[in-house]
């Protein structure tokens, strides 16, 4: 499973430094999701890629940064309209 997070633009590099650290603690190491991107939306946007990551579980691991944190979100089940 996977679980993606995006990071606010408000947070210092101090902060995100921070809570990529506590995520690593726990076994849960983040990555860019879009790695080398300029735009800084998408630079914000990180991803866990772990069967043991579970969305509850992250977002409890990121509580302490919640002023930090726009979003949590774990893998999105897509329907296709016709059959």
């Amino acid at each position: 499973m996977s679980v993606k997070f995006k990071v606010a633009s408000k947070a210092s590099p101090q902060s995100v430094e921070r809570l990529l650290g506590t995520l690593t603690d726990q076994g849960l190491a983040a990555e860019r999701m879009f790695p080398n991107q300029r735009r800084p939306a998408l630079e914000r946007v990180f991803i866990i890629r772990s069967p043991q990551a579970k969305v509850g579980a992250v977002t409890k691991a990121l509580e302490p940064y919640a002023q930090d944190i726009e979003f949590v979100e774990g893998n999105v089940t897509r329907r296709p309209l016709s059959r």
